[in-house]
């Protein structure tokens, strides 16, 4: 709830709520997608961090970037990437990801950081 009430500007960021957010992301790095086939292995939880981060343009930090080892490893890339865009390893990207989450936060990125996609 305190995703969607800050990204739709019904209330003003808050520090204390955007960690306890952080606090309660979802472990998904063991997610079996076997044993759950009609699940997604997504962590949603990060996703909407991310779109935090780049409304209010926050400092992404090692308690962030922490936050990659919550996901399936087949995201990890894909977060490595946009938690550090300047200084990935393009080798391992992929051009999909750039249209991958579509909010108007993400989508906004600066050109001058997708300058190593050339």
């Amino acid at each position: 709830m305190y995703l969607d009430v800050t990204l739709y500007d019904i209330i003003d960021f808050d520090e204390l709520l955007y960690g306890k957010y952080i606090s309660q992301i979802v472990d998904m790095s063991n997610f079996d997608e076997v044993k759950f086939p009609f699940h997604t292995f997504q962590n949603l939880d990060v996703y909407n961090l991310m779109s935090i981060i780049f409304k209010f343009d926050l400092k992404i930090d090692d308690q962030i970037r922490n936050q990659i080892n919550k996901l399936h490893p087949k995201e990890r890339d894909y977060f490595d990437w946009l938690m550090n865009i300047d200084n990935y390893n393009y080798s391992k990207f992929q051009a999909y990801w750039i249209l991958k989450s579509q909010t108007k936060y993400l989508k906004n990125l600066d050109s001058k950081n997708l300058k190593n996609l050339n």
